[in-house]
């Protein structure tokens, strides 16, 4: 048989829920051959997580979807329907919602010691339930091995598992002793198809996964020690059998891996049924749903949280007096509770509500507790592409925890170590299915909102790694993602869906970008399998790079901290264990914090692709439709498979593109973001302001320079000190009197140029054909559209100078200034004689003097800002990181590329070009004075919005910035006539 993905729908689920399955064809009681057939139904549940109810405890609202009430209904239909049956259950029921942590609480809470007969309401439904074995699952040992031992001591039934033994610490395997009891074998009373009393002996052995040692170290470690699943079961079957079972059944906590067996796997259950005398195999752990035939011996996993039942039918023939199983016969099936919109096919088991009516009703008024406010939504539909308020929260609850504890004396070995925080999205789909996320309306966060947000009983670790550590540690992270192919141009899922989304984590206090077009250098495991794989790219901390050896301290679970397997992590030195789960300290941050701003802080992203057709999806609720942003990169596909919804994300920057520049380090500017260069002092809407020393702009977004007053109209406005220009918008330079088609014009005080839309310059008069010249008087340059400045004389291919009288320059194109002879590597330059400019990429000015990552540096000579990106400004030199820069003078660079300055010609690609005036320019996305693209970082809603060009616009030619904005905003206030003399005056030189 085949895996099953979904039972059939509708009215096939709900007569196969209610009429009797039609068993296997058995071979009767035979008086002559002494043969006797009984059919025997397992039947299974796994992963119900307490989730008793039918209920949400997080929407406190019901969900027919879950709930072990329900799916007891289908076990007592099960029963009636089969002579012989058996119920077992493979483990994770004790933990997984506020209702378990509700009653944890209560039983271990030392100033109101419970009732010693007082039973744990999970094992009192099962208890009623009557079921005859089950097994432990990892989460079982989330509350510590005495919690689990107190509560496990009040079950009507054996509680077994095979391969965890007690850590005597001796290292001699031979004689370890078993933990809990290995196994079990029982004889039941059964009948035959002849009506006849039989005694079968069935023997159950269990398994977790070997990882619960790494997973609950702080719990497990000098205690226990788990051993491999395979070879535990190869002892346990011999035993069994030695002891007459009949029936070998393996409740194994392992999902299914076929890629090969090997020593320790997590996902070991394929290969148990390569196990002799194993006949069934009832699996859980993944989450998943699998009814199938493994070489010849049926597997069953039920899903997870009472979804469904899980059913075996097998069929025994009693030959010379013993027991055999007719595998060819066996049958796996699933039965369902509800279909996939929560619609029910039976109702709940009103014994078992009443049984926990007080403890359902406790834990609702529980997580109704008030804890704190929020000013936006919560939820975590695109946790796994962006980064995620849901995260944040957690992360900057923790962050906050550390740093308040680390005050204490104790901790001042550990002063001036930056502190760090990892989370990860725990509710995001994947195995769990398409409700399965956080969604927080805004307004009121109680309890259940936090449990909403963190949904394990961890507690808090504190670990010291050094930056060639962390590195490891996001490089694992990012084996969540597939590796994208730029060229491709049809469909390419993004997210790995066989990535725990638990294992993805976010390290706040970073800045850094992931390459999806590396592969992994881990899977899932923390395995090596591309060593020279690199996915963490540009990795900063407050604007620096990471040294290797640079040292941080990173609060995290400690489910993290303590193991000795995830990259990174497992060679750090754990510095502090916090007695108080997670999920405390962050409703303790709630009290402290009492109204949350959820925003995200955007401290990770995808590094864009070069592509000019790339399709990347990923799936995500449906519900997730009203979170998406018009102006943002993810959109709606449609429908996808198990009741997602596909979604398409924008990670591609185009070929044309040019690169971004923002405006690092202002000095303390509360919403100055974006400003580029000097010393802002606290500009309250100084938003893109690029200079000087602003004071208090009240609508002075986007100057550039100096220090403006109150300018009403003034946006955008580049230089000087505008008084109330009324349609100056755009204007960059001096003070322009109503220009009334003036609009973009770019420094004097033009007098109504009809056609001078955009010019850059002086007092142009009806140039017919010189749309975007920059300057004086052309006369009619046939081909010289976009030139800027003088009297060109008909230069053929001189598209795009900006300057002087060049004379046939035949590959000069883009080049802005004087007469430049034939630079091979000057692409771009702006203005002056730079002498084979190597590295000087972008420079906007002067003579820099070998700055060699002044990438686009504006300004003077900037004295060693190491995150100065994008500054326009000041004097920093050697400036290491300073991409964006516009300034300085250097000389010898190789790869000058957009340099404004010298007077390079054969510039092959224009790219870059602060200060000239180009034609058509695509993508000239944040230059600095030029068209294009315009990044406003808005820092109080902290997302960045990227206002693309329209077909229409890319079409049209483009002006750039003026000579006057280029050598000082002082020049602006001189008048049109001398700027027009000055402007030929420099041509002609």
């Amino acid at each position: 048989m085949k895996k099953s993905k979904k039972m059939l729908a509708g009215a096939t689920l709900a007569i196969g829920v209610i009429a009797p399955q039609v068993l296997p064809a058995t071979a009767h009681a035979d008086g002559q051959t002494g043969e006797s057939t009984v059919n025997l139904r397992i039947l299974e549940t796994s992963d119900i997580h307490v989730n008793l109810m039918n209920y949400d405890y997080y929407q406190t609202k019901t969900d027919n979807k879950v709930g072990l009430v329900q799916t007891a209904t289908l076990v007592n239909k099960a029963r009636e329907e089969a002579k012989n049956s058996v119920l077992f259950d493979d483990g994770d029921a004790l933990q997984g919602t506020p209702l378990g942590d509700y009653v944890a609480n209560k039983i271990n809470d030392p100033k109101k010691p419970m009732d010693p007969s007082y039973t744990h309401p999970l094992y009192r439904l099962m208890n009623l339930m009557k079921y005859d074995v089950i097994s432990l699952g990892n989460h079982e040992f989330n509350y510590g091995l005495d919690y689990l031992n107190k509560v496990i001591s009040k079950t009507e039934f054996p509680v077994i598992n095979s391969n965890v033994y007690k850590d005597d610490k001796d290292n001699n395997e031979e004689n370890d002793q078993n933990y809990f009891k290995p196994y079990h074998v029982f004889e039941k009373e059964v009948e035959d198809e002849s009506g006849q009393k039989q005694k079968v002996k069935i023997g159950v052995m269990g398994f977790v996964p070997p990882q619960v040692m790494n997973w609950d170290k702080a719990n497990l470690e000098g205690k226990v020690k788990a051993k491999d699943i395979v070879e535990t079961a190869k002892k346990m079957v011999p035993k069994m059998k030695a002891e007459g079972a009949d029936v070998i059944v393996a409740l194994a906590h392992s999902g299914v891996d076929k890629s090969g067996y090997n020593v320790g796997m997590e996902n070991a259950s394929y290969y148990l049924t390569e196990v002799p005398d194993v006949d069934a195999v009832l699996m859980g752990h993944s989450h998943t749903e699998v009814n199938d035939v493994f070489n010849g011996v049926p597997v069953v996993m039920p899903g997870v949280f009472g979804s469904n039942l899980g059913i075996i039918d097998m069929q025994l023939k009693k030959v010379n007096g013993k027991w055999e199983v007719q595998k060819e016969q066996s049958k796996p099936q699933l039965r369902p509770i509800a279909d996939s919109k929560g619609n029910p096919f039976v109702q709940s088991d009103e014994k078992l509500v009443n049984e926990i009516k007080d403890e359902h009703q406790a834990t609702i008024d529980y997580v109704n507790t008030a804890v704190g406010k929020t000013t936006a939504p919560i939820n975590s539909y695109f946790s796994l592409v962006q980064d995620d308020p849901s995260v944040q929260l957690v992360t900057n609850a923790q962050k906050w925890y550390v740093e308040e504890e680390f005050k204490k004396t104790e901790y001042e070995k550990y002063k001036g170590i930056p502190v760090l925080s990892a989370g990860a999205p725990f509710k995001a789909g994947g195995r769990n299915g398409a409700t399965y996320y956080t969604d927080i309306p805004a307004g009121t966060l109680a309890i259940k909102n936090v449990a909403d947000l963190y949904v394990y009983p961890n507690t808090l670790y504190a670990v010291k790694v050094n930056g060639a550590q962390v590195k490891e540690w996001l490089e694992m992270s990012a084996g969540q993602f597939n590796q994208i192919d730029p060229k491709k141009t049809e469909e390419q899922p993004l997210v790995n869906i066989g990535y725990p989304t638990y294992n993805f984590d976010i390290l706040d206090g970073l800045k850094y970008e992931i390459d999806v077009t590396q592969p992994a250098k881990y899977d899932k495991d923390g395995k090596v399998v591309n060593a020279n794989a690199n996915r963490i790219v540009n990795m900063t901390y407050e604007g620096k790079p990471v040294a290797d050896n640079q040292e941080f301290i990173v609060a995290t679970n400690n489910y993290r901290g303590s193991s000795q397997t995830f990259p990174g992590v497992s060679k750090g030195e754990v510095v502090y264990q916090s007695q108080d789960e997670t999920r405390q300290i962050i409703v303790k941050y709630m009290q402290e914090t009492p109204v949350i701003d959820p925003a995200a802080d955007k401290n990770w992203t995808f590094k864009p692709i070069v592509a000019d057709k790339l399709h990347t999806t990923f799936d995500s609720s449906p519900n997730a439709q009203k979170y998406i942003k018009k102006d943002g990169k993810i959109s709606y596909v449609g429908p996808s498979e198990n009741e997602f919804a596909k979604y398409a994300i924008d990670i591609t920057k185009k070929n044309d593109d040019d690169k971004e520049t923002g405006g690092e380090n202002p000095t303390t500017p509360p919403t100055g973001e974006g400003n580029n260069g000097g010393n802002p002092t606290t500009p309250p809407t100084g938003e893109g302001n690029n200079g000087g020393n602003p004071t208090t702009p009240p609508t002075g977004e986007g100057n550039n320079g100096e220090n403006p007053t109150t300018p009403p109209t003034g946006e955008g406005n580049n230089g000087g000190n505008p008084t109330t220009p009324p349609t100056g918008e755009g204007n960059n330079g001096g003070n322009p009197t109503t220009p009334p088609t003036g609009e973009g014009n770019n420094g004097e005080n033009p007098t109504t140029p009809p056609t001078g839309e955009g010019n850059n310059g002086g007092n142009p008069t009806t140039p017919p054909t010189g749309e975007g010249n920059n300057g004086g008087n052309p006369t009619t340059p046939p081909t010289g559209e976009g030139n800027n400045g003088g009297n060109p004389t008909t230069p053929p291919t001189g598209e795009g100078n900006n300057g002087g009288n060049p004379t046939t320059p035949p590959t000069g194109e883009g080049n802005n200034g004087g007469n430049p002879t034939t630079p091979p590597t000057g692409e771009g330059n702006n203005g002056g004689n730079p002498t084979t400019p190597p590295t000087g990429e972008g420079n906007n000015g002067g003579n820099p003097t070998t700055p060699p990552t002044g990438e686009g540096n504006n300004g003077g000579n900037p004295t060693t800002p190491p995150t100065g990106e994008g500054n326009n400004g000041e004097n920093p030199t050697p400036p290491p990181t300073g991409e964006g820069n516009n300034g300085g003078n250097p000389t010898t660079p190789p790869t000058g590329e957009g340099n404004n300055g010298g007077n390079p010609t054969t510039p092959p690609t224009d790219e870059g070009r602060n200060g000239e005036n180009p034609t058509t320019p695509p993508t000239n996305e944040a230059n600095n004075a030029g068209s294009g693209q315009t990044t406003t970082d808005n820092q109080n809603s902290k997302e960045t919005t990227t206002v693309s060009e329209n077909k229409e616009d890319r079409d049209l030619p483009k002006t750039g910035t003026s000579v006057a904005s280029t050598i000082g905003a002082g020049l602006a206030f001189v008048g049109a006539g001398l700027l027009l003399l000055f402007r030929r005056k420099k041509a002609n030189r």
